[in-house]
Parts: structure tokens; C-alpha cells; sequence
């Protein structure tokens, strides 16, 4: 497994963590899985800061063995610096009726509507909203709820061209269920 992105509580103020957990890390195969919906197969691990540094730290990251594995999948090493940052949805991500609502109200003398630019931050963030590369694709829970947009990963961390991974939980289950979704250039 590769390490992809580790997450602080303290970093990202505006992200919820479990009970319990200050430490969010996701993970991916870099492997070519012909089986697999996507390029990579994550996993996403809520974690006890305390508990991984009392169990002991490797002193460097193994390097991949020579196996079938995508190069693409394998993300240059980055070092990302957290920023507070006002995120917004996009235009497809608002409930239908809040968009008549809004193209009624928006449009212009001759009754045609131009839609407001979409206001959401491309780039690798927590929280926010997802800024899908093609059409919207949120997952539901088992419960059935639509999970909220937890991670996004993009392009910043060079995943060949893979528009966006984008990692979803639905905070009102046990267990904290997650799922993600993908999408290219």
C-alpha cells in the first residue's frame, strides 16, 4: 500500500473526525487490478495519533518491489500545507429546486439564464465539496443517505490523468462508513 495523504485534527479544524481518532490516512495499490472499478484501490484509516507513535515509527517508506504496478498510480511525494479556505458547491451539486429557484431570479431581460461560475477549490483538500471533473457521482450510505464529500484528492499529487479521487463517509453510521469515486480529464 502506498501512503497517499495523512491528515492532522489540528490541520483541518473544519473536518469532523470519530470519537476517539485525530488521525485520518489514506492509502492506495499502486498495482494494476483489472477487476477494479478505478485506478487504485484505497483504503482509509481513522487513526489515534498517540497509539501509531506508541507502536513505533518506520524510519523511511519501503520502496515499491518490481511487480506490475502503474507508474501513474504512484504519486510524486509532496509535502501539502494545510489552508482554511471558503468552499462552495458546484452548480450541479445544488438541490434542483434551488437552481429553478435560482435561474428564475438570474435570468436575464430576454429570459435567458447565464449560469453563475462554479466557486468550489480544485485541488487536493478535506472538507468542501467535490469539484468533479465530469458529472456529479455521490455515493449513497447503506442507510440511505447520500455521504458527505470528505477528501479530494487531484492532480496536485500527479495520478497520471486521473481528474480527481474523491473519498466520501456518512457520519451517522457506526463504524463511520466511506466510499469513493473517480473521474478523468
Amino acid at each position: 500500500m502506498m501512503p497517499i495523504l495523512q491528515l492532522y485534527a489540528r490541520d483541518v479544524p473544519g473536518v469532523e473526525f470519530p470519537e476517539g481518532t485525530d488521525l485520518l490516512q489514506l492509502v492506495w495499490c499502486a498495482l494494476n487490478h483489472d477487476e477494479d472499478p478505478g485506478p487504485v484501490v484505497p483504503r482509509l484509516h481513522w487513526r489515534n495519533e498517540a497509539q501509531v507513535v506508541a507502536g513505533g515509527l518506520l524510519s523511511e517508506i519501503p520502496a515499491a518491489g518490481e511487480t506490475e504496478y502503474d507508474e501513474d498510480n504512484i504519486p510524486r511525494p509532496s509535502t501539502l500545507t494545510p489552508a482554511v479556505a471558503e468552499d462552495l458547491p458546484r452548480w450541479t451539486d445544488l438541490p434542483e429546486d434551488l437552481r429553478r429557484d435560482l435561474e428564475q431570479r438570474l435570468g436575464s431581460p430576454g429570459n435567458r439564464f447565464v449560469r453563475p461560475p462554479d466557486a468550489n477549490i480544485i485541488a487536493t483538500k478535506a472538507g468542501g465539496w467535490p469539484a468533479w471533473t465530469q458529472p456529479a457521482d455521490w455515493p449513497d450510505c447503506a442507510c440511505g443517505q447520500r455521504m458527505e464529500h470528505l477528501v479530494t484528492i487531484t492532480g496536485d499529487i500527479q495520478l497520471g490523468d486521473c481528474g480527481g479521487v474523491y473519498f466520501f463517509h456518512c457520519r451517522r453510521c457506526p463504524g463511520v462508513p466511506w466510499d469513493w469515486r473517480f473521474d478523468c480529464h
